[in-house]
């Protein structure tokens, strides 16, 4: 189990990889990955660094909850107390911990700092706020697809499935 490394450079990230989270950065979740970025972290993973986060934030443009991939699918090192403390101080809302070992859970929750919580709750609620206004979006411009859809394909045959 070893950490994926991506060595691409920061202009050719930023120019391919890097696009389709921009046209997305309006979303109300994000997830961070389990990879390190040498060309904007060579020592830290993206889940632990706050360059990365602070990339994701600043010039990517999400301001979405941002929550860690699973902590204990392995592929960080470390103690599950440590790791969710570093996670937080990088710039993470959400701690995603999803094994069930209730021994690991224990570790995560006692490594959270206090502000953990109210920071967590408040990150939510602004990604709830936005998933509604995002929901109500979809529902109206899926309506207008619809009828388009339907306006494109009348008179058009149809096969029977049997």
């Amino acid at each position: 189990e070893q950490l994926p490394t991506v060595t691409t450079p920061l202009s050719v990230l930023r120019d391919s990889d890097f696009m389709p989270f921009a046209r997305l950065s309006g979303l109300p979740y994000g997830m961070t990955a389990h990879i390190r970025y040498t060309a904007i972290d060579a020592d830290e993973p993206a889940t632990l660094s706050p360059k990365v986060i602070q990339l994701i934030r600043d010039e990517i443009g999400f301001h979405g909850l941002l929550m860690t991939d699973d902590l204990s699918m392995k592929a960080l090192s470390g103690d599950m107390g440590s790791l969710a403390r570093q996670s937080l101080a990088a710039g993470c809302d959400l701690i995603l911990h999803c094994n069930g070992d209730f021994t690991e859970m224990e570790k995560v929750a006692s490594g959270l700092p206090e502000q953990a919580v109210p920071q967590t709750l408040v990150a939510m609620n602004m990604a709830w706020s936005r998933l509604s206004n995002t929901a109500s979006d979809a529902s109206q411009e899926f309506a207008e697809l619809s009828i388009k859809y339907n306006e494109m394909s009348a008179g058009v045959p149809t096969l029977a499935v049997a």
